[in-house]
């Protein structure tokens, strides 16, 4: 899929070519010279610094008609070219405020040479702009010509990407990648093996294949399978040993602190096959199982009372203490729930929780009674909650409605 996009990308950008030769094919490509840069944040670029990615340059005037609609064109596709090793430069002989008042109208992003005489070398007359030079991963020019023909499309595309592949990431997408690598790095520094992995993931699907910085990010998620291989053939021992509940839980802790790593997963497999083996493994597995299942609940009730949502976390909490008596959770869960206890305040608040459902729709109830005349019905009623509810905020509200009943 993505070869049938570059190649509607390229033949899009290389329109029909009309049979005029600037530069030959195969010369190296000369540099590009420029009064000024933009869109590269002040540096001046280099055709052989860019060696290893393909290079398309557009040459274009200002005065010209279709400049705009050129530009717009090339900017829309550049990232999936960019995405491909391919590195978009505009050139123009054309003054930096004439070009920064296009760039801002057009939202244009890749990287312009500003008041170039580049043209001269690349053998380019101004009445025959604009043109397309593409170079090659070696600096070698492969087309030089007009924005036009199906042909040339395709050949361009079989010289650069079957022929000539790039082998170096752009350097927008290397940029990101390398950040990626040094948060994989700080992540394995902490221990915090599934970040590691899913950042160094994140950095190798940035490379280019070929890229030794591609190389770099896949031996980072080599050394964090490798740590968590480890890890997992130390609870396969424990458990060869007979030490069934440490060797489970070094396994367990594999699953999760890997999850999304090749170890993670062979290790959730080797677990299902333990439990099957072994009795004595199941039952340590079940326990650990309940006791995540526990941990993770009270999870949520932690979050309940950041959110001062007291009344649902103390009713969490109680069904923690119940469902799993015995765990860790549970005994975690009374802690907390005897502290709100002990807090007068927290105290009302989880009343009215535990109550606001019944009250509220009687109170409902009494006004309707009230406003119907059915006095009697209404003080029936609204006795009801002072009697079942007597510690909660709804009594007060109940006492104030009696006192208008004639």
């Amino acid at each position: 899929m993505k070869r049938v996009l570059l190649v509607a990308v390229l033949v899009g950008l290389l329109l029909p070519l009309v049979a005029r030769a600037d530069l030959e094919e195969g010369d190296f490509a000369p540099d590009v010279d420029a009064i000024d840069w933009l869109n590269t944040d002040g540096k001046s670029l280099s055709i052989s610094e860019l060696r290893g990615m393909v290079v398309v340059l557009f040459f274009w005037e200002s005065w010209q008609p279709q400049q705009k609609l050129l530009l717009r064109w090339s900017n829309i596709h550049e990232n999936q070219l960019r995405q491909a090793g391919v590195f978009v430069i505009g050139v123009t002989s054309a003054g930096r405020k004439t070009v920064e008042d296009l760039i801002r109208q057009e939202h244009i992003f890749f990287p312009i040479a500003v008041g170039s005489r580049a043209a001269e070398a690349y053998k380019i007359e101004p009445k025959d702009m604009p043109r397309v030079v593409v170079i090659d991963p070696s600096g070698v020019v492969v087309h030089s010509g007009v924005p036009d023909g199906n042909a040339i499309g395709q050949k361009v595309f079989k010289l650069v990407f079957e022929e000539a592949p790039p082998f170096r990431t752009h350097p927008r997408h290397a940029e990101k990648a390398l950040k990626a690598l040094q948060a994989a790095r700080e992540a394995l520094m902490r221990q915090d093996y599934q970040e590691a992995f899913v950042k160094a993931r994140e950095a190798e699907e940035l490379a280019l294949a070929d890229d030794r910085l591609k190389v770099r990010c896949q031996e980072m998620i080599d050394l964090v399978d490798a740590i968590g291989r480890d890890r997992l053939h130390q609870g396969l021992a424990l458990i060869e040993r007979r030490e069934y509940e440490e060797g489970v839980k070094v396994i367990s802790e594999v699953i999760k602190e890997f999850q999304v790593a090749g170890c993670g997963k062979a290790a959730r497999r080797r677990l299902r096959l333990l439990k099957d083996q072994y009795p004595q493994v199941r039952q340590v597995a079940d326990k650990l199982g309940r006791e995540d299942e526990a941990q993770t609940k009270l999870v949520s009730a932690a979050e309940k009372l950041w959110r001062r949502k007291f009344g649902e976390a103390y009713g969490a909490l109680q069904k923690i203490e119940v469902e799993y008596s015995g765990t860790k959770a549970a005994e975690t869960a009374k802690v907390i729930r005897d502290r709100i206890d002990a807090n007068q305040t927290l105290r009302q608040i989880v009343l009215d929780n535990d109550a606001r459902k019944v009250c509220e729709d009687r109170l409902a109830r009494a006004r309707n009674f009230i406003q119907a005349g059915r006095w009697e019905d209404a003080r029936k009623t609204l006795r009801s909650i002072i009697d079942e509810f007597p510690q909660t905020s709804y009594v007060e509200e109940a006492y104030r409605l009696l006192s208008e009943i004639p």
